[in-house]
């Protein structure tokens, strides 16, 4: 909660500064990331729930829902990737403190690396001869009937909502018709023909920014590998200089016990000694006493 608080807080100050939307933003840190965690789900909630909330801030690209790996019960928390990582700006600053079935949920940029597969996994689709394939989005409702006219190749763009997302029918003028309506059936196939191209000059523009961000992405995951391979090497050598100075100390403290030892030793025996001589003194003593008398 005190997360969810401090991000509150962070989207107050950018109002009151008027910075939102600009470089000083603290946002832009996470520029060129498309993921966000969200937590605080109620674990009766699905994939699919998710999706029809966080959906409405952009096209999401994937999404993992961590469930136990027992039980395959959620465990209320998952990480989400958008299409365009400007949603990720959305869906923290609308998302964040937002009560969801009475529960408050924390969305929040994240750094997130989609967990590799495990050895069991590859060893079972390599016995069944399966291989994974990746799925565009809305490949569930691939070949089935739309209650809307909206197209699964393009959601809502939330960035141009002037925009209108469905799709044209392809206009066919019969015989007929071309012959009474003259040049107005010319107009139509000329209208269709630039809005055909229109739609793939506009493809073509997503892909080139798609792969432009994909490059970034991967850039900034290399930068991280490198600056996380620099940390453990300078821990390693700090842990074997800890280690060297500790064994040196060790040492020094086992020298000085043994250097005490030995001077204990010394002042013992000499104590000794000079304990024989007084005896011996003594006892000439009383020789001598005895012979005078």
């Amino acid at each position: 909660m005190n997360q969810v608080n401090a991000i509150l807080k962070m989207n107050a100050d950018e109002l009151t500064h008027n910075i939102a939307g600009t470089t000083a933003s603290w946002h832009e840190q996470y520029k060129g990331n498309a993921w966000v965690f969200v937590g605080g789900l109620v674990e009766n909630l699905t994939e699919g729930d998710v999706l029809a909330v966080c959906s409405q801030y952009g096209e999401i690209e994937d999404f993992h829902l961590v469930r136990d790996e027992d039980t395959g019960k959620s465990k209320g928390f998952g990480f989400l990737k958008y299409e365009d990582e400007r949603s990720t700006v959305l869906a923290v600053d609308n998302l964040n403190g937002y009560k969801l079935l009475s529960k408050t949920l924390r969305v929040d940029h994240t750094d997130y690396r989609p967990p590799k597969k495990k050895k069991k996994e590859i060893e079972a689709e390599d016995a069944t001869g399966s291989t994974y394939v990746a799925q565009t989005s809305g490949h569930a409702y691939v070949g089935k009937d739309l209650a809307t006219n909206h197209s699964l190749t393009s959601g809502m763009d939330v960035f141009n909502p002037h925009l209108d997302p469905t799709p044209k029918a392809n206009t066919v003028v019969s015989s007929s018709s071309s012959s009474s309506s003259g040049s107005g059936s010319n107009a139509v196939a000329v209208a269709t023909n630039s809005s055909g191209n229109n739609a793939m000059e506009t493809a073509r523009v997503v892909q080139a920014e798609q792969k432009k961000r994909k490059r970034h992405e991967k850039k900034m995951v290399k930068a991280q590998r490198k600056k996380a391979k620099k940390i453990a090497k300078r821990e390693k050598k700090d842990h074997k200089k800890r280690k060297k100075d500790k064994k040196k100390s060790k040492k020094k403290q086992k020298k000085n016990k043994t250097t005490k030892q030995n001077s204990s030793e010394e002042s013992s025996g000499s104590s000794s000694d000079s304990d024989g001589n007084e005896d011996l003194l003594l006892q000439k003593a009383q020789q001598f006493l005895q012979q005078n008398q």
